[in-house]
């Protein structure tokens, strides 16, 4: 027994000796060799280490923003350590700093302090602005270099399944470094007046930084404008009675091609198509004339559904007739679209050449797809070129398929009197990779083709 009971002595006096060893006592001065540099949500310390084959790197301490410890580590082939976990600028951090040798000995604990810069989220937080808008709202703000975090954007309203007030989640967005302002429009499910807006952000560690609230923010809404209180101006329009092709197709009120079920629109066009430069870079612009200055809301195009007695797009028995589209028209159906405005100069009326010749348009909005989307995820999910090709039956009971670019209600003030339409780009035949194909399925002649045109704008009180 009393053996044991030295030997036991014996290895805790040796563990003590051993403890002791562990410290290796460095002359430095850390002012000298540990330097800060504050960065969004922490700070970058530099370090230069002794000269001793034996270090094997460097060890940082410090509580973050929730004080909770965090240890970061370097090695000896860097010579900077991110320290993280700060949302609001911070001055005068306390930390300790210890050098690593082998066999798992330390150095002396140094102290330092270092600053912060407020992080990605509260930047985004402090610069994110909430704004009416049709049928929802619109929200802007502007994100500097090295912005980490996640965005949630909720409104109050009702949850579908309890009915009982609660926040509905509209988006969520890594919140990263933006081209100057950003702006973001939401709409919203639920019809509400006057809707509370709600945006909480989180560190890129999950955490909850901060949240905000916008009370009452205005409603405004829209409506359809009656194609009789508009004029649309289309130099390049392929008008051919024969097949049923032109404008005024475009405002006829059939926005899937249900149109095509009557006896003597069978296998005719019933819609719209432009060119040639219709698209591209040289795209000649369409236009419209909205009489006088009005606030607008949303620009839509539709698109013709493949159906069982859709166009074959192809007549050779006269020149000119239907030869501009080959097998289809998936590969004439626009991927981007912008749109400018312009005030009402008081004329009267007016021409497309007149328009044509107009300055100063204020862009409105953009709407861009990739032209080589795979078709089930283009906005035409259902245009020509897929297959089979849809009933009737099954037409009546699909959603229409739309672009949609919405114009914020910002900054419009008394709106615009002319709109201009340009198409920057149109899909690639889905058949058809980059680079192949024969010339007609890579439509070399920009012709464009839509179904359906609808400009929603404030409606009247």
């Amino acid at each position: 027994m009393k053996n044991i009971l030295f030997i036991s002595l014996f290895i805790l006096g040796l563990w003590a000796c051993s403890d002791n060893d562990t410290i290796v006592h460095i002359d430095l001065e850390p002012a000298q060799a540990f330097t800060f540099k504050p960065i969004p949500g922490g700070a970058i310390m530099h370090y230069t280490l002794p000269a001793d084959p034996e270090i094997v790197g460097i060890e940082v301490r410090y509580h973050d923003v929730f004080g909770q410890e965090i240890t970061r580590r370097s090695g000896t082939s860097c010579d900077s350590i991110q320290l993280i976990g700060f949302n609001e600028e911070k001055t005068g951090i306390p930390a300790q700093v210890t050098i690593c040798f082998y066999d798992n000995r330390k150095s002396q604990n140094f102290d330092v302090t270092f600053n912060t810069k407020d992080s990605g989220p509260v930047t985004f937080m402090k610069s994110v602005e909430v704004y009416p808008n049709w049928d929802g709202f619109t929200i802007k703000y502007n994100n500097p270099t090295t912005t980490t975090g996640m965005a949630h954007v909720f409104y109050l309203g009702i949850d579908p399944v309890s009915q009982l007030p609660d926040t509905i989640l509209v988006n969520s967005f890594v919140l990263e470094e933006t081209d100057g302002i950003e702006s973001v429009n939401y709409k919203m499910k639920q019809t509400i007046q006057d809707p509370t807006i709600v945006i909480r952000v989180e560190d890129f560690r999950g955490y909850m930084v901060n949240e905000k609230v916008w009370p009452t923010v205005k409603s405004l809404h829209a409506g359809l404008l009656n194609p009789a209180e508009f004029t649309f101006f289309c130099d390049r329009s392929v008008e051919h009675e024969k097949h049923k092709l032109g404008a005024k197709y475009l405002f006829d009120g059939d926005k899937k091609g249900e149109i095509l079920e009557q006896l003597e629109n069978r296998k005719k066009c019933c819609s719209f198509a432009a060119g040639p430069n219709s698209a591209g870079e040289e795209a000649v612009p369409m236009y419209l004339d909205l009489k006088k200055n009005r606030p607008i809301a949303f620009f839509r195009i539709y698109n013709l559904f493949n159906y069982e007695y859709s166009p074959s797009w192809e007549d050779r028995s006269e020149p000119g007739g239907m030869n501009l589209i080959y097998l289809d028209n998936s590969n004439e159906i626009p991927c981007e679209v912008t749109l400018y405005g312009l005030k009402d100069d008081h004329q009267t009326s007016t021409t497309f050449e007149v328009i044509d010749k107009m300055e100063n348009w204020v862009k409105l909005g953009t709407f861009k797809q990739n032209k080589d989307l795979p078709m089930k995820q283009r906005w035409c999910k259902s245009a020509q070129g897929t297959y089979p090709k849809r009933t009737i039956s099954e037409i009546r009971t699909m959603d229409e398929e739309y672009l949609e670019i919405i114009i914020p209600s910002v900054d419009q003030e008394e709106g615009y009197r002319y709109v201009k339409i340009v198409i920057n780009e149109v899909f690639r035949h889905p058949s058809l990779q980059p680079g192949q194909g024969n010339i007609n399925n890579h439509n070399p002649y920009n012709y464009v083709q839509f179904h359906e045109l609808e400009i929603y704008t404030e409606k009247s009180e």
